[in-house]
């Protein structure tokens, strides 16, 4: 009882203000709650959920910390220095862990109900179950009954994962890939539709992990009070992480997880730029930052900059608070050495002085841990996932354009990209993958003169090249046509670009290629005639529909369409021109007559 008594203050009667609020505010409602029980070793852990709203109100967190401090509550010790865990909330989950203890179970199921008579909440604990590692059966079924949950079985299902499962075994992934499946059977299909796989074919997924993975990076040179960070560097770094010593970690030491997330700076030399050379501090009053160890000072650590000045220290893993004093708010140094320098050693400690000289700490600012390829210093996903694409992709810019054109349907789009890539199924790349075919089956069926290709097919053909004619008179243009796919793109995007928009010449050129493939198909499956004319009237008709359906301001007619493309794209942009500036006249105050609003 007494053990009570010095519960319930700490853990909700402090905050009886805000509990009188809920319970008058009418939620008395019980929330389902669910648990689990979890282990490690000798250990029980205890996985709640449901309680976000309710832990707001009523601090459950203060509660633990209180029986954790009085030494009721034993929880789960890590690292040499024993750092303690308890409790753990994330999103709408908790979970307490603590050493297989009768008095842990006793306490855990005393917070517990003093919880539930508090909030006015109800706790499920018929969903609960308890596992235990190293500890006996029948213990464990004894804790089951008092608590009123199952036994439950490893591994702990926690967030929709296994907690303890091996992230490079595939049957961890088997229930998101029934998930997935599951979804595409509500869709009734059994792929992703064209335009789910261009969202996907739009970003290199690979360097968006690498991305996404950064952010610990960050987050971990950053964190300063943060548990995980606490947890991994008791773990992993003995107490005394600094950042130059993030990858220093022998594998038998490290989960996979934190494997995976520190091994991404090794992956190449861009990555490695980003993270590893990519990160400083931004010193304020210098109390998180090492002097020697750490980058806060041009793009290398003292200790690199000033390798025998460092061997002379006496304080080797002193932050930059301990070499100084402040008199007032001006800082000064006070370095301290071994012996007198000697030789290079002066000079070195003159290009020192001349350093510390150009910087000036700030008293009552904390350092700061900044990106430097972000003029704020703060580190995007975004940011980083475009410092890692290539310079020079598979697609170069220009094409890039051409593909991703907002213009015309999503498979079209997938099409552009296909063709660009020489990924479409001509009788060429058919032979590439292992079909036999006759050296007659192999000819274009459009001129009967060469080995159907890509290039070929969408530039060199004559019945390519006369449709490709046909339709840059139609746009009022003259040039020489390239044999390459690629060329044909660039005089669209380009040529015809600077009239128009890139835009808009993307669009003709992904039409025309569409329908080219049209003709292609009908000739080769279904056997079918098509007159050149009347392709090109279908490639007028179909651009003009896409166009009409996809831009606002297509206040012209398919006749005026078909007669002057030209100007019609020229009246788009007019009017989309007028619309910027009737937005921003609106955003200043005015109407469109230039009267004040």
């Amino acid at each position: 009882m007494q053990t009570r008594r010095h519960l319930l203050p700490a853990t909700l009667w402090g905050q009886t203000g805000q509990a009188h609020a809920i319970l008058k505010g009418g939620n008395r409602e019980p929330l389902p709650t669910t648990f689990s029980l979890g282990r490690k070793r000798d250990r029980l852990v205890f996985l709640g959920s449901g309680w976000k709203k309710a832990v707001k109100k009523l601090d459950l967190k203060e509660g633990d910390k209180k029986a954790v401090s009085e030494g009721m509550f034993q929880g789960i010790e890590i690292g040499r220095k024993g750092l303690a865990v308890s409790l753990l909330q994330f999103a709408d989950d908790t979970v307490i862990m603590g050493k297989a203890d009768i008095e842990n179970i006793t306490l855990v199921k005393t917070i517990l109900r003093w919880f539930e008579l508090m909030s006015g909440l109800q706790i499920n604990f018929s969903k609960s179950n308890i596992y235990g590692y190293n500890v006996p059966m029948r213990w464990i079924e004894g804790s089951a009954s008092m608590l009123r949950c199952g036994v439950g079985k490893t591994p702990i299902i926690y967030l929709g994962m296994p907690v303890d499962g091996n992230p490079r075994n595939r049957k961890l992934w088997e229930p998101v890939i029934k998930k997935f499946r599951a979804k595409l059977a509500v869709w009734k299909a059994a792929t992703l539709s064209f335009g789910g796989r261009l969202t996907l074919l739009n970003s290199d997924l690979r360097r968006k992990n690498w991305a996404l993975l950064g952010k610990w990076w960050h987050r971990f040179g950053d964190g300063v009070e943060s548990l995980w960070k606490r947890v991994i560097t008791e773990k992993y770094y003995e107490g005394n992480w600094k950042e130059a010593d993030i990858m220093a970690i022998g594998n038998w030491r490290v989960s996979k997880l934190w494997r995976d997330i520190i091994s991404i700076g090794g992956q190449s030399m861009r990555i490695h730029n980003m993270l590893v050379e990519g990160f400083k501090w931004e010193v304020g009053e210098g109390n998180r930052v090492g002097f020697w160890r750490e980058r806060w000072i041009g793009g290398k650590n003292l200790r690199d900059l000033y390798p025998r000045l460092y061997a002379l220290s006496m304080n080797k893993e002193g932050n930059i608070s301990e070499r100084g004093v402040w008199e007032g708010d001006k800082w000064c140094w006070d370095l301290e050495w071994r012996r007198g320098r000697i030789g290079r050693e002066k000079d070195e400690e003159e290009a020192l002085w001349e350093s510390l000289g150009k910087l000036q700490l700030k008293k009552g600012v904390k350092d700061c841990w900044t990106w430097l390829h972000d003029s704020d210093g703060s580190y995007m996903v975004k940011k980083a996932y475009e410092f890692l694409a290539p310079s020079e992709g598979i697609l170069e810019e220009q094409l890039c354009k051409v593909i991703w054109c907002r213009l015309v349907p999503s498979k079209v789009s997938f099409f552009g990209w296909r063709l660009c890539l020489d990924r479409l199924p001509t009788k060429g790349n058919i032979r590439k993958r292992g079909v036999h075919l006759q050296e007659e089956e192999l000819m274009c069926v459009l001129c009967h003169n060469m080995i159907e290709e890509a290039n070929h097919l969408f530039s060199m053909c004559k019945e390519a090249w006369i449709l490709w004619t046909e339709v840059l008179q139609w746009w009022n243009m003259k040039t020489v046509m390239p044999n390459i796919v690629r060329g044909v793109a660039n005089i669209f995007v380009y040529d015809l670009g600077r009239v128009v928009g890139k835009e808009m010449g993307a669009c003709i050129f992904l039409v025309v290629s569409w329908y080219l493939w049209y003709w292609r198909n009908g000739k080769v499956f279904d056997n079918e005639a098509i007159i050149r004319g009347r392709l090109l009237n279908m490639i007028q008709a179909k651009s003009f529909l896409w166009i009409k359906n996809k831009v606002n301001g297509c206040v012209f007619s398919f006749n005026e369409w078909k007669d002057n493309p030209v100007a019609c794209a020229l009246s788009m942009r007019s009017y989309k021109q007028a619309m910027k500036l009737v937005h921003k006249q609106q955003k200043e105050g005015y109407t469109a007559d230039r009267s004040a609003s």
